[in-house]
């Protein structure tokens, strides 16, 4: 689904951006990858996506991911930076669905819920 493939294209971006780029202009930040994840995650607001990204160094929330866009803060940052060491994003959307009126018999309408998630693990590769 679009989350899935969102989080996986924003995990390679990084990847290849990775300790080679670690303290230089190429390096990719915060805002570089919520904005990747956003532009992939096609029908899900930025406003509505949890997405955290984990490297060697620790964990960046951004909850929701409409706060990090503006991030100039590098990431994966040059403590968690090393070749062949793994990034790892994961994000969540909450999807309420009205397809449920639809039912025949349901009595009163209500709407259900689902949390779609998704998560992609990648090597830092230079």
């Amino acid at each position: 689904h679009s989350l899935a493939q969102a989080v996986k294209v924003a995990s390679r971006a990084a990847a290849t951006r990775g300790a080679g780029c670690a303290g230089t202009a190429c390096a990719m930040t915060v805002g570089q990858v919520a904005t990747t994840i956003s532009a992939y995650a096609v029908g899900m607001p930025a406003s509505a996506l949890n997405v955290t990204l984990t490297s060697g160094a620790g964990s960046v929330t951004c909850n929701p991911l409409s706060t990090c866009i503006g991030s100039s803060t590098v990431w994966p940052s040059v403590a968690g930076n090393t070749a062949g060491t793994d990034i790892v994003i994961s994000g969540s959307y909450r999807f309420t669905s009205a397809l449920v009126m639809f039912v025949p018999g349901r009595g009163s309408v209500q709407f259900s819920a689902v949390t779609f998630a998704a998560q992609s693990r990648q090597v830092l590769l230079f």
